[in-house]
């Protein structure tokens, strides 16, 4: 069974559970890059109380989540020391749950580095209230709309959010 793409079919149909148990398995094998990215996220986005409330997610599970998200992404690093999209996923969790800085100059400096995804623009398109990156976050857009895992669809909606505002405000 290949458990990569039972854990994105999960995913893409929203069963959180059933996701993680399956990526799970993926990075005891030493899966892909991607798996370890999605099960990140989805254990992240899990300690957010509208997106646990939403999915009725168990007491015991978010409390795990919260704790595995980080450990997921530096087992991740010591895998794969050559992508950036770790780190950004790092400083982004950091930002985003802690309230650490913005993350901009680091951002780009990742963006910049070889074997980075697309990932990194929607923070860069977003913090610029769309006015720079456009084409790299429209682009990373088609993708994540192409395979709607939960990491995706958020960043879609933070671009389009960002979009929307820019065409709202005619920046």
């Amino acid at each position: 069974m290949n458990w990569f793409n039972v854990a994105l079919e999960k995913d893409i149909h929203e069963d959180v559970l059933g996701a993680v148990g399956a990526y799970e398995k993926v990075i005891q094998q030493n899966g892909p890059v991607d798996a370890y990215m999605n099960l990140a996220f989805i254990c992240w986005q899990s300690t957010e109380y509208g997106f646990n409330a939403a999915y009725h997610l168990p007491l015991e599970f978010i409390k795990l989540a919260g704790e595995r998200y980080p450990k997921v992404l530096q087992k991740a690093e010591t895998l794969f020391p050559d992508t950036p999209e770790i780190e950004f996923w790092k400083l982004y969790f950091d930002y985003m749950t802690l309230g650490a800085d913005a993350f901009t100059a680091q951002c780009e400096r990742l963006v910049a580095q070889p074997n980075c995804s697309l990932v990194p623009y929607f923070y860069l398109y977003s913090m610029s209230d769309g006015r720079c990156f456009e084409d790299e976050a429209m682009d990373l857009l088609k993708i994540c709309k192409s395979l709607p895992t939960l990491k995706n669809r958020y960043i879609a909606s933070v671009i389009e959010a960002t979009w929307a505002f820019l065409t709202r405000h005619g920046n």
